[in-house]
């Protein structure tokens, strides 16, 4: 490895209209990360923009790989046809020595999993958002919660079951 730094960065990826796949890719270009995440998840190239949100320095990279490489080791895979050498790109994942060394933290913000790296915030999407078209649900009451069970009436929902197949399939908190 060259002693001028890491080629690697961490980008934040984006899709736009589906943010349950936004996420972080550890590649060399904003390109290749968009590519990375196009390619594993299925999305038609173009449909990924990514953003640089910091430069990794080159003594991360170095420990990452070793650490790479002793696991393939110990999994008796290194050196194996189609096993890569190196273990980026890939996603950084929480919890893991990349989001930990840019200080990301997760917080909880308007009901979306957001990670905060310095005064940035990074939110993936959530089912809700998802079936409801980007808008959160607030539900103060049973009954904010009943009438959007019931808008999903039809929708795939299961139950539990009764104890007699005669009785009307209905939630217990509508049984009362």
């Amino acid at each position: 490895m060259s002693s001028k730094g890491s080629k690697w960065s961490l980008y934040w990826v984006d899709i736009p209209g589906d943010r349950e796949e936004n996420c972080f890719v550890i590649a060399r270009s904003p390109k290749e990360a968009a590519r990375f995440e196009e390619d594993a998840s299925g999305f038609e190239p173009g449909d990924a923009k990514a953003r640089l949100v910091r430069r990794l320095p080159l003594s991360l990279e170095e420990r990452e790989a070793t650490r790479h490489r002793n696991e393939l080791k110990v999994a008796g895979k290194w050196g194996k046809k189609g096993t890569r050498k190196h273990p980026w790109p890939d996603y950084a994942r929480e919890n893991e020595p990349v989001l930990a060394f840019v200080g990301a933290r997760t917080i909880y913000r308007d009901g979306l999993e957001t990670f905060v790296i310095g005064k940035r915030y990074f939110s993936v999407g959530n089912w809700e958002r998802r079936y409801y078209k980007d808008r959160p649900a607030i539900i103060r009451s049973v009954g904010d919660l009943l009438k959007r069970v019931n808008r999903l009436r039809g929708s795939g929902w299961l139950f539990r079951g009764h104890a007699d197949a005669r009785w009307r399939l209905r939630a217990s908190t509508d049984r009362a």
